[in-house]
């Protein structure tokens, strides 16, 4: 999502905002719009509540990959632990089996 499509539905939500505002004075005046007038404010405030619902399903998504990179990255670092210690132990076997840690390399010692 680019710096334009943001401006893009800002705007829209602003109009939105603005639709709303209108219908609610509206209604707090006792004015009853004519039919095409209504209609025109609802589907204002309509495409304004898609988009924010459409907004919010995008950022759950958004949300639900970096959550999973996050687990992958974290499962990533505990196996290269395991793996880190399970050479360690098998070094310490080597190092334990003589007295030097050349012990296990025949001819070195």
């Amino acid at each position: 999502m680019g710096p334009l499509d943001l401006l893009r539905r800002f705007v829209k939500f602003k109009q939105g905002e603005m639709w709303a505002r209108i219908r609610e004075e509206l209604e707090l005046s006792g004015v009853r719009p004519t039919a095409p007038d209504r209609e025109r404010l609802d589907s204002g405030v309509e495409l304004t509540e898609h988009l924010a619902r459409t907004l919010r399903d995008t950022q759950g998504a958004l949300l639900n990959r970096q959550l999973q990179a996050a687990q992958e990255q974290e499962a990533a670092y505990y196996e290269n632990m395991r793996a880190q210690r399970k050479l360690e132990h098998e070094a310490r076997f080597y190092k334990v089996r003589g007295s030097s840690r050349w012990d296990c390399w025949p001819g070195l010692t």
